[in-house]
């Protein structure tokens, strides 16, 4: 399946709590529900991003919850240390997601089949230099997990493709521990990602191609019916203001929706209420104001459906 995303440069400063995650990650169903969507056989194609071509993602069903946060974690180390060679203790990572101590034997075997599962994921890509075509194969990580430590070599080449994608956004693994359903944690992480207008649309379509529903395995109603409950459960947690539907014959009773109109902003996906400075930032405190800024998209014209990615546009 063939996609296009959308270039918007962003300047972003974040703690260490938080990690800066290209949009390529979250955009792109990469990470998805666990059993209810449909096998990730085909590729992840785009045929244009930035000075890339013919980009090729490929890699197994990794879910939105265990294969995520071993993802984001990797990501913070290897950021932190400025270095593709990491080594951390096994109990770092379990303290880090705060996994209980009875269930760490049980997380060790997750946490260990989550690292083969990210050592398949492979990218590949054309880009021109020195006017020759360049094709350009990797693999994200290499290593070994065990019950005391880890060590985990994160290709350069994944560096070098992750530093030269401009379009980052905050992902705070505090927020995602709040979020025990695998959709709201996938509709707030595209959020995050999609933030133009006061507004922003979804289309049914656009969230099926997303979550990869097989519309055969779960009815069109029924996964209208997952997104809106994730939808209310995002507004009585704050994270979103509000979301109407769009129906296909408004004037019917029971008319099938096509769309979800969301309202958020930085300031809700964040929790940010107000400015302090870094003396009074409590990693332990949710709701402590967050550090980081980000700068933010200029308004622009609504558009008839969201287009963050489209696999019609290229």
């Amino acid at each position: 399946m063939k996609y296009s995303l959308k270039t918007k440069e962003r300047k972003v400063f974040a703690l260490s709590t938080f990690v800066s995650v290209p949009k390529a990650f979250l955009a792109l169903p990469l990470f998805n529900v666990f059993n209810q969507s449909e096998e990730v056989a085909d590729k992840i194609t785009i045929p244009k991003y930035q000075n890339m071509r013919d980009i090729v993602m490929n890699s197994t069903s990794l879910t939105m919850f265990n294969d995520f946060e071993f993802f984001l974690f990797i990501l913070r180390k290897v950021i932190n240390s400025n270095s593709t060679e990491i080594e951390f203790a096994t109990k770092d990572l379990m303290d880090d997601l705060k996994i209980a101590n009875n269930q760490r034997p049980n997380y060790l075997r997750i946490f260990q089949a989550s690292m083969i599962k990210l050592g398949q994921i492979n990218v590949s890509y054309k880009e021109i230099r020195d006017d020759k075509i360049v094709a350009v194969v990797f693999s994200f990580i290499e290593g070994e997990l065990e019950k005391d430590k880890c060590k985990i070599s994160v290709s350069k080449r994944f560096i070098e493709f992750f530093g030269s994608l401009k379009e980052l956004y905050e992902i705070d693994p505090r927020i995602l521990s709040k979020l025990t359903n695998e959709y709201q944690r996938m509709l707030y992480v595209l959020y995050v990602c999609n933030r133009r207008n006061d507004v922003n649309y979804f289309s049914v379509e656009m969230l099926k191609q997303r979550f990869r529903i097989n519309s055969e395995k779960m009815p069109d109603k029924t996964f209208v019916m997952k997104i809106r409950k994730a939808n209310v459960a995002l507004q009585k947690m704050g994270f979103i203001e509000g979301f109407t539907e769009t129906k296909k014959e408004p004037e019917k009773l029971r008319s099938q929706t096509v769309r979800f109109n969301v309202s958020y902003s930085y300031k809700t996906l964040y929790r940010k209420d107000k400015k302090k400075d870094a003396e009074g930032f409590h990693i332990s405190d949710f709701n402590d104001e967050v550090n980081f800024e980000i700068q933010e998209e200029p308004k622009a014209v609504i558009p008839p459906e969201d287009d963050y990615f489209d696999e019609n546009d290229f």
